[in-house]
């Protein structure tokens, strides 16, 4: 399976003739990415902040849109595909099923309208491997199991910091971690404090991919 890094939270997993577009965000957005963007046969978006829904980019796409009710009154001019935790379906050589996530949460939050009411991470199945898509989640307890899984790490509050990043990728058994959510974040972290922490991590590959980076998982 073939994955490209775009900024923040933004991938593009790739599967025979099928791509799959996660969270494509204003942070770092350039026009160009449309080019690749519009070659998407799906869009999942996990949650309502900008930085993992740009609403002007993606309107101009033409794939279906899969995320929350959250998301949608959030964004009235995309069409959503409303999901829920559970949900499965298929789109080309990709099996997806909606997990549960847990945003952490900042008073800001509140007062300036970003409370997230509702956050989803995704499971894709291709190529007999499991990939798990976190979402902008702190730790919380679950039976998921994954092969891979892509995770933010910054300085905590809001999600994971470096070392909860690492415990939470050993709990749902991946081999291999994918770390995201690097650009910006409200506590940053650096890419040298993640591969640091997954040191700890026995038999396990840490990826902190750069923006427009391509790699295979």
């Amino acid at each position: 399976m073939k994955v490209k890094k775009y900024p923040q939270s933004c991938l593009v997993f790739e599967s025979g003739e099928t791509k799959v577009l996660v969270d494509p965000g204003i942070v770092g957005f350039d026009e160009r990415f449309l080019e690749d963007w519009k070659q998407a046969d799906l869009v999942l978006v996990t949650h309502k902040h900008s930085d993992h829904i740009y609403e002007e980019a993606v309107k101009n796409l033409s794939a279906p849109i899969y995320s929350t009710d959250d998301v949608q009154k959030r964004c009235p001019q995309l069409k959503i595909n409303i999901v829920h935790a559970g949900d499965k379906f298929k789109v080309g050589n990709f099996e997806i099923e909606v997990t549960h996530a847990v945003h952490g949460f900042h008073p800001f939050m509140k007062t300036n309208g970003d409370y997230v009411e509702e956050n989803i991470g995704f499971l894709l199945k291709a190529e007999g491997k499991t990939v798990y898509i976190t979402s902008d989640t702190v730790c919380f307890n679950n039976n998921i199991e994954a092969d891979v899984v892509c995770l933010p790490a910054t300085g905590g509050c809001m999600t994971m910091t470096p070392i909860e990043a690492m415990y939470y990728t050993n709990m749902v058994k991946a081999k291999t971690a994918v770390v995201i959510h690097l650009e910006k974040a409200f506590f940053p972290t650096t890419a040298e404090d993640v591969k640091e922490c997954f040191k700890q991590a026995v038999g396990v590959t840490c990826i902190v991919p750069k923006i427009g980076e391509e790699f295979e998982i």
